[in-house]
Order: C-alpha cells, then structure tokens, then sequence
C-alpha cells in the first residue's frame, strides 16, 4: 500500500509513513472498491486486463497502402515511340548497308545493333529508347525501379513474340496497366515520365 499524503510505498501494519511521517490512514475494503479502477502493471495477467469479461475483441490493424500516381503510356503513343525508334533503325541499318561489307555480315551486325539499341537504351539511366524518350515515357519493372540489361534483354525478345500479327502490343490497349506481351513476359511497365513521383 502507499502513503495517501505522499505516495510512498509502507507496509499494512505501519501507522506512520517512514518518510513524511503522517499517520497512516487505514480504508475500508469496501470504500476501496467504490473508487474509480485505475488500471497497473498489476492487474494484468499475460497482457489481459485482470478486470475485464467476457470476450476478447482484436481489431485488424489498419493496412498502410500507397496510391499509384503513374499514368501508364497507352497504345498510341507508344506506337508513335516505336516509329521514331524505326526512324532511327533504318538510317542505321542504310549506314551499314552501304559498307564494303558482306550481305550477311551486315543482316547479323543489323540484328546485334537492334538488340543493343532496345537492350542498352532501356536499361541505362535513360530508362528507354530514343522514341520513348521524345515521347516522354520510360521504362521499368513494376515498382518502378530501372531494370537490367539481362531484363531488357528478355524485353527485346518478347517483342519479337509480341509481332506475330501484332497481337502482343494490341495487348497495350486493354490489359492492366496498359502492358504488351513483352511488358508481361519481362515483368515491366511503360508509364509518362512527368508521372513519376520521385521526379526521374
């Protein structure tokens, strides 16, 4: 029990506190109970009110969840990125052609090009092409992140899938996020870049 005029601990068959040295006041059990319950350390057992009846209600955490604020690149203006990207192809390819070199000489560096072009452009600080960048759009996994060039590599060959009859890029237009074959098999997204929340 404590001191009711300073608050020091005493024992029952104390009469005076040992440190203030008022008389100690001895209440009834039944007053005691009257008193307003204010919950201690003590009357808890294994985090339970010692108090409390009947059951015991948990209430689920609130979930802590982030909105999206990326506006995803539609079909339309990533068919415009992919003709300036076929733009810029085709001077290169004219530049090798016109090489003294062998005709499958220049189709194979045509096809390295092509893939570093996508692979590297894609994966650099860039986050895309050429096309995509005149367009404003960029280039990464699904929580935004820039990818790898093992990534973009895997990217480049879903396009070449993407192709037969052009059913994985009309994917764009009505799946989730606006994601072609390619996107799904590289497990990436193409969104505006002046939607990006951290500003790249």
């Amino acid at each position: 029990m404590f001191c009711s005029d300073c608050g020091a601990s005493i024992k029952m068959d104390d009469k005076f506190c040992f440190k203030c040295g008022s008389r100690v006041k001895v209440e009834r059990a039944e007053e005691i109970a009257a008193l307003p319950h204010v919950e201690t350390a003590a009357t808890y057992s294994g985090g339970i009110p010692a108090h409390q009846t009947g059951p015991i209600q948990y209430v689920q955490p609130r979930q802590m969840t982030t909105s999206d604020t990326r506006q995803y690149a539609g079909f339309w203006v990533r068919f415009g990125a992919m003709l300036i990207d076929q733009f810029v192809w085709f001077i290169l390819a004219v530049a090798l052609l016109v090489l003294p070199i062998e005709e499958s000489l220049a189709v194979l560096l045509l096809i390295i090009i092509s893939w570093l072009y996508y692979a590297m452009l894609e994966s650099s600080s860039w986050q895309g092409t050429i096309g995509k960048l005149a367009c404003g759009i960029v280039v990464s996994d699904l929580d935004g992140n820039r990818i790898s060039f093992m990534r973009a590599t895997g990217r480049y060959v879903g396009h070449i899938l993407s192709g037969f009859f052009y059913i994985g890029y009309l994917m764009v237009a009505f799946t989730d996020k606006k994601r072609g074959l390619h996107d799904f098999m590289a497990g990436t997204i193409v969104y505006y870049k002046r939607s990006d929340g951290d500003g790249r």
